[in-house]
């Protein structure tokens, strides 16, 4: 297995732990005689390294998923590995790929056949592929002391995926610290979901590593950063460490999350903002340099406007406060208390951070800095202001009813639908529709000046439907844009939206967020276009019935807009979500079948891989020469333009529809790289309905087998072809 070649990414840059990984997966490729490559056209093999541990960070790991391994599913081994495949159920079970969460590693050591085992690599600094320069201090060596925490805070995800700790022992770490001072460095970072859960698991503590670091390498070293020590944890185990530990600690992230006592119990963290004020300043007293850092999540589940307002307590003793905004994630406890502040509220406590963010001056004097995490920052930096006149890709417009207080932010609806597109280089233009007095303008003017992918219209309410279809209407009549709403507006149904001018709904029932719309229009991806609906639900649905019936695995990606226009006469207005496995489809100009009616009939939409071929499901592809010769043209166009890639395929035919095929349909078939034609041969020979002695029929399926033979077309399922 030697010499083959790899592709590594990752799906996120600002988490150190997922850096971390990252890094240590390229080192253990490096060692054991694989090629790094660039192009995951070029691999042997797809890693992606994933961060999921609030929504955004989850959806955006999926979207890269999706991309990678509908573009090369079944041709190359693609592997997810990192937080992702335990906190997604969905991940484990698709079959185009290898699943491997944070504990199970030493996967890689079988899959790769490894000489050097993964638990032997020691990653040193950070891989700045895998690290966004951001968050810096690249030139720290990383030492990851474990994996999971004892904690059990109602809010988080990433228990799920990691458990409870898993530490290494101490003289691994020893160890690895040596490597690192040998390999010249002199600054370190612990690395591990809570530094103060380690050992409880091996009958040691992180005080006692702490105190053995220092006295036996003390001299070799000159800093010590921690990454994290929970608040509990700290004022359990600081009256035990050697207060010279300090003197040589640079930096510790102690993330408090919130001041409220009565938020504390509800997040289920047992401990005294007090007590953990007083221990700082006391570390204070021996090192004066060291940096304070911390997390708060604002926007939890019973916050009051008083509780957001006592973040400030905290100003003055950390350098840092990095702020996030609660992330309900199904599967926590918190995801089912009540008082969840409303998106409007969520976007005033945004507005009231950037302010004091913007703040420098008065932050410089307190020497604190106050920052939202990720978002808008990151996100807004790149928007607008850094794109080139003409470069923009996507415009996206908020609408949403005007409120005085947030006139300076941006909704956070739209950041979250930003931030995916910016990460992937995708440039966006955000127009504030709430505070824009000439908005129809601006967005005329922004169409004409750019080649935009699409325009999407988000925060609409329910009294907007007029407005968006004004402006949609507008848009059309001079372009040919697609429009997308992102978000039906509460209380209306998506029918209401759909017409000649919005062409896409994303919502709950849509599984598909905009970046995989954006993404699939860029690419000509997997996307399968029907008025008003991105089918990838629909799709999910007919898979797990295929699964169950004996048809092949998964999708190939080929853009299935082509299929919606060859199969037209199947309009398929929505799904609505609420059944398992099942979606109930209402139907456009068709009449009123029932929803087992019309599964039915988007069956017949889809098509599967097996490995080398695609296969259509019960629909005679040769029923309609014209539409198939038509669909073929197409399809070479694509293929033609770089959108997709040529790839062997088979369909499903009638021996009665053979007889369309002409020679001129054939070449275009074979150009297409179809490989076989699926024939039940049996089935007809013995079909009494159909006219004609055996014999006859016979030599039917001899004529037409000898056609296909001629172009090198194989038939599937022939039957005894030797006894006819």
């Amino acid at each position: 297995m030697r010499n083959k070649k790899v592709y590594l990414t990752t799906s996120f840059k600002f988490c150190k732990t997922n850096a971390y990984l990252g890094s240590q997966l390229y080192s253990f490729f490096e060692m054991n005689g694989f090629w790094i490559v660039n192009n995951p056209e070029e691999a042997d093999f797809i890693i992606i390294t994933t961060c999921a541990f609030d929504n955004e960070r989850e959806s955006g790991a999926l979207s890269i998923v999706d991309d990678l391994s509908g573009k090369f599913a079944f041709k190359k081994k693609i592997i997810v590995c990192g937080c992702l495949p335990k906190i997604n159920k969905d991940i484990p079970n698709d079959k185009r790929i290898i699943a491997i969460g944070p504990k199970e590693l030493t996967k890689f050591d079988e899959i790769f056949a490894a000489r050097v085992k993964i638990e032997d690599i020691y990653a040193g600094k950070l891989n700045k592929y895998f690290c966004a320069d951001r968050i810096g201090e690249l030139e720290y060596g990383y030492i990851q002391i474990g994996h999971g925490c004892v904690n059990k805070c109602s809010y988080c995800i990433i228990k799920k995926a990691k458990g409870n700790i898993e530490s290494k022992s101490p003289e691994q770490i020893l160890h690895e610290f040596k490597l690192g001072i040998k390999s010249g460095l002199r600054k370190f970072f612990l690395l591990a979901d809570d530094c103060g859960s380690y050992g409880l698991d091996i009958k040691t503590d992180f005080a006692e590593l702490l105190n053995l670091l220092c006295s036996e390498l003390g001299d070799s070293f000159d800093s010590l950063g921690i990454l994290y020590f929970e608040p509990n944890q700290l004022i359990k185990l600081y009256p035990r460490i050697d207060k010279n530990v300090f003197k040589k600690i640079d930096s510790i992230n102690v993330p408090v999350q919130t001041v409220s006592p009565r938020l504390l119990k509800l997040m289920n963290r047992d401990y005294s903002i007090n007590a953990v004020l007083n221990i700082l300043a006391e570390i204070k007293s021996i090192n004066k340099k060291i940096d304070f850092r911390t997390h708060l999540i604002y926007g939890f589940p019973g916050e009051s406007r008083k509780d957001f307002a006592s973040l400030v307590s905290l100003v003055g003793h950390f350098n840092l406060i990095s702020c996030f905004y609660y992330s309900d994630r199904k599967g926590t406890k918190a995801y089912n208390l009540g008082g969840k502040a409303p998106r409007s509220e969520i976007m005033y406590r945004t507005s009231v951070i950037m302010r004091m963010e913007n703040q420098a001056g008065d932050q410089a004097k307190l020497k604190t800095k106050i920052e939202l995490a990720y978002q808008p920052k990151t996100v807004f930096a790149s928007i607008a202001k850094t794109v080139p006149p003409g470069a923009v890709d996507v415009l996206l417009v908020c609408l949403g009813s005007k409120n005085e207080n947030d006139a300076s932010v941006y909704p956070l609806p739209l950041l979250e639908l930003a931030e995916p597109l910016v990460r992937n280089n995708i440039k966006v233009e955000a127009l504030d529709g709430r505070h824009e007095p000439y908005l129809s303008r601006k967005v005329i003017d922004l169409a004409r000046k750019n080649k935009l992918i699409c325009i999407g219209f988000v925060c609409a309410e329910q009294g907007q439907i007029e407005e968006i279809n004004r402006l949609s209407r507008l848009i059309k009549s001079k372009f040919n844009i697609p429009v997308v709403v992102e978000g039906c507006p509460p209380g209306i149904e998506p029918g209401q939206l759909i017409n000649n001018n919005v062409e896409f709904i994303i919502n709950e029932g849509s599984g598909i967020s905009l970046f995989q719309l954006v993404n699939a229009l860029r690419k000509g991806g997997p996307v399968f276009k029907v008025k008003g609906l991105l089918f990838k639900k629909a799709r999910r649905i007919i898979h797990n019935r295929a699964k169950d019936s004996g048809y092949a695995q998964s999708f190939h990606p080929l853009p299935y807009y082509l299929l919606s226009e060859y199969f037209s006469k199947y309009r398929i207005a929505r799904i609505q979500t609420g059944q398992e496995h099942r979606g109930a489809f209402t139907k456009q100009r068709t009449g009123n079948d029932s929803p087992e009616t019309i599964i039915n009939k988007v069956e017949d939409l889809f098509f599967y891989v097996d490995n080398t071929y695609v296969d259509f499901i019960e629909h005679d592809f040769l029923a309609d020469a014209t539409r198939a010769r038509e669909f073929i043209s197409k399809l070479l166009v694509e293929i033609k333009n770089g959108r997709i890639s040529s790839f062997p395929w088979s369909f499903r035919a009638g021996i009665e529809s053979l007889a369309n095929l002409s020679t001129g349909l054939l070449k275009l078939l074979k150009q297409s790289g179809l490989d076989s034609i699926r024939v039940d041969v049996e089935s007809y020979l013995d079909n009494k309905d159909e006219g004609g002695s055996r014999e006859f029929k016979a030599g039917k399926v001899i004529k037409a087998c000898g056609l296909l033979k001629a172009f090198n077309i194989n038939v599937r399922d022939p039957g005894d072809l030797k006894g006819l």
